[in-house]
């Protein structure tokens, strides 16, 4: 039989055999990370989508969803970014004929 005080090697039986997870844990947290982003980003974004036909700001709370979600997922940035683009044309601040010129 083995000593109880010796420290357990190597060659320790199946039993009390852990593997090496050091990087589990972290993996584990990004991906449970991106699993909340996912829901709280979609669910921000579905009721901004709602908005439409609601009463409500929809055009503040979806781009709030896409931002929520272009933190983890370069699709939602691309899409932020092409929102934000639109908008700036519907506002006509990328119109140069709207802006002063600067001949004097």
């Amino acid at each position: 039989m083995s000593d109880p005080e010796q420290p357990l090697t190597d060659h320790a039986p199946a039993l009390w055999y852990v593997p090496n997870l050091k990087g589990a844990p972290q993996a584990i947290l990004r991906k449970a990370r991106r699993i909340v982003i996912f829901v709280v980003g979609m669910t921000v974004l579905l009721a901004g989508v709602a908005l439409l036909v609601l009463p409500g700001p929809a055009f503040i709370v979806i781009p709030i969803g896409l931002a929520i979600l272009a933190t983890e997922f370069v699709w939602a940035k691309r899409l932020l970014k092409d929102v934000k683009r639109r908008a700036k044309n519907l506002a006509g601040l990328n119109n140069k004929k709207d802006m002063p010129s600067q001949d004097p």
